[in-house]
């Protein structure tokens, strides 16, 4: 989810109703069921190999999850393709501090 949440720019379903404690429950209810953030940025098209090792982190199957070393292979090799318009800061998507929030899944009903 750290992956996604950096090249989208935006937290994982983000979209989702989140204002009470039912609402965040039916999010991660869903998230159990096997639904997923959608890819909407145009870095996972230029990265295929990202988005790969994201999908496969997601499985709900541990054993078809990449390992550690499979993880860090797949950035290094996205590190190893990079130019230098991969180096160009880009302005994020929306109000970043909506996208950021970092009470976004605040209930009130978790200790402080």
């Amino acid at each position: 989810m750290i992956a996604y949440e950096l090249i989208e720019g935006k937290q994982p379903f983000g979209e989702e109703k989140k204002d009470t404690r039912e609402d965040i429950i039916a999010v991660v209810e869903a998230a159990a069921k096997g639904k997923r953030p959608k890819f909407t940025s145009s870095n996972w098209k230029k990265r295929p190999i990202l988005r790969e090792v994201v999908e496969q982190c997601w499985s709900r199957e541990p054993f078809l999850r990449p390992t550690t070393i499979a993880v860090r292979k797949a950035l290094q090799s996205v590190m190893d393709d990079l130019d230098e318009s991969d180096w160009k800061p880009n302005a994020p998507k929306g109000d970043v501090e909506e996208n950021f929030r970092l009470d976004a899944f605040d209930c009130g009903c978790c200790m402080q």
